[in-house]
């Protein structure tokens, strides 16, 4: 389940597992996380990921993208590696659509110690009350 991670936009969830902004001010885009949780750490790489969601902005799109941070390792200096994906978005109004990377798009192989995060922003209510909604999302492992 994705949640709010920022400090704009009003969320609404769905007993369906939807996430939704409420906002009706077009300043107020929802920042929301989803964890991707790995099945197994040992190598195994991330193939494919994908995101459903329905788009009821005239205006504007629901954008995504897939962030990693691999943690240092024990003895080393404290910078923590931060890599993402190239954005996916919506591709129009009033449409159920599905945004999928694969192959190249996605980020550096992980380690055992590397986190990801789904992280994507949905815009306001439409004029006409249309809510835009990250519907769901998965992702596929690979054993290499």
């Amino acid at each position: 389940m994705c949640i709010n991670r920022g400090n704009t936009g009003i969320p609404v969830y769905e007993e369906s597992g939807t996430i939704g902004n409420g906002s009706t001010t077009k300043e107020d885009w929802l920042h929301v996380g989803c964890p991707i949780l790995r099945d197994d750490v040992s190598g195994v790489n991330m193939s494919s990921a994908k995101v459903r969601m329905i788009d009821r902005s005239r205006d504007y799109y629901i954008e995504c993208r897939i962030i990693y941070a691999s943690p240092p390792l024990p003895n080393t200096p404290p910078d923590v590696d931060i890599k993402w994906s190239f954005a996916r978005r919506s591709s129009g109004v009033d449409v159920a659509d599905e945004v999928e990377w694969g192959g190249g798009s996605l980020p550096l192989p992980p380690t055992s110690r590397t986190h990801y995060l789904l992280s994507c922003i949905i815009p306001p209510i439409a004029p006409d009350g249309a809510m835009s909604q990250i519907v769901s999302y998965e992702v596929i492992e690979v054993n290499e």
